[in-house]
């Protein structure tokens, strides 16, 4: 079982930080081993796995369902938003320790956890079809003895890859803008911001200037308004869906002067310029 669950971490590409990986082992009593956000490499998780202890007692599967749901799968230890739950159940018993397993078992699929369940040496496979995340062919695995879970990883995962990278997302927030009187607000445009898989998030943040309002914030192009003179720098994170992110500066400067400065000579009264007309009234 330890070979096995070190099998599945070769799967997974934890080292750049798109799996993280946590483990409880379960008797009558249940016993969390780490935490998502204990250990960030395979060499890390697999010396942990090396050191699972065998508890004896009664199969306690509701208490470890229960545990896994509320603890393992916490954003206080390492869950992370837009992120697929999976868990691998492993058990070579029917509960008969805690009756609630398949109540505890909806709960998980109520939280969108995908639950493989592998049965070994399991007479009936009912409870490990009631506790899978979908049908029977996808996600239950029974096996008749603990040597057979050797090559249960291939079959699962499909071949010697791992599972594919998810790369951080790249911000772009726009090219700086300058703006003059009478304008006083700007829309500012994240849609040229990229993601592999999807952006889940988008926040700006004012880093410099007077104080400024965003209007329809959690719109792709909110409106900066309320500018006075003055350069106004506003950096743009976003992030995936694996809580990587990227971040991208942009600078509004807005100007007084509406023209070059202009000379004008009696008996000449009056300037037409950009934005206004000087008059000049001499006696």
């Amino acid at each position: 079982m330890r070979q096995f669950a070190k099998d599945i971490v070769d799967k997974a590409d934890v080292d750049s930080g798109s799996v993280r990986i946590g483990a409880l082992v379960y008797s009558t009593v249940v016993q969390t081993q780490f935490y998502l956000d204990d250990y960030a490499t395979k060499d890390d998780i697999k010396a942990a796995i090396d050191k699972f202890p065998y508890i004896y007692g009664s199969t306690n599967t509701a208490g470890a369902l229960k545990e896994m749901r509320e603890k393992l799968f916490d954003q206080q230890r390492g869950d992370r938003r837009g992120v697929d739950n999976v868990a691998f159940i492993v058990t070579d018993g029917t509960s008969n320790a805690n009756r609630r397993t398949i109540p505890e078992a909806r709960k998980v699929r109520a939280k969108g956890i995908k639950v493989y369940a592998i049965g070994i040496g399991l007479k009936y496979t009912t409870e490990l079809e009631d506790m899978a995340y979908e049908n029977k062919t996808d996600y239950v695995f029974p096996v008749k003895t603990f040597d057979e879970l050797a090559n249960l990883t291939e079959t699962i995962f499909g071949g010697d890859e791992e599972c594919d990278r998810d790369f951080p997302p790249v911000a772009n927030s726009g090219d700086d803008v300058e703006i003059m009187l009478p304008i006083d607000k700007v829309t500012l445009n994240r849609n040229k911001s990229s993601d592999d898989i999807q952006i889940v998030a988008y926040p700006w943040e004012v880093v410099s200037g007077d104080s400024i309002q965003l209007a329809d914030e959690e719109s792709v192009t909110p409106t900066a308004m309320g500018l006075n003179a003055g350069t106004y720098t506003l950096i743009l994170t976003v992030f995936d869906e694996l809580d990587q992110y990227d971040e991208d500066e942009v600078n509004i400067n807005k100007v007084t002067d509406a023209c070059d400065d202009v000379t004008i000579k009696l008996p000449t009264e009056e300037e037409t310029l950009d934005g206004m007309l000087l008059h000049i009234n001499c006696c």
